[in-house]
């Protein structure tokens, strides 16, 4: 056991049961998901690839290091944006 950690705090996560098959039929049918076949296909994929619009991100002319950044900055007289963060970018840690 971890110290100072409680055994009771994952007692309730070893009793979870998977639903019973009535119950997962049940599920599947109120949340109507739809049927995916071959005739589907470039129609899922249209609507799953991002936009143009969506990539625009991409057309943006990343600079490879905060130096290369600072110095460009100073040659063009342009505001530096300085983006940092901790994590994933998902919010995935």
């Amino acid at each position: 056991m971890v110290r100072g950690m409680k055994l009771g705090l994952f007692l309730p996560l070893l009793f979870v049961a998977p639903l019973p098959t009535s119950a997962q039929e049940e599920l599947a049918r109120k949340l109507s998901l739809p049927e995916l076949s071959q005739m589907d296909l470039p129609r899922w994929r249209a609507f799953i690839r991002p936009t143009e619009k969506e990539r625009g991100y991409a057309g943006v002319r990343w600079l490879p290091d905060f130096a290369s950044g600072i110095r460009r900055s100073e040659a063009e007289q342009k505001p530096l944006l300085f983006w940092a963060m901790n994590g994933h970018p998902l919010g995935c840690t």
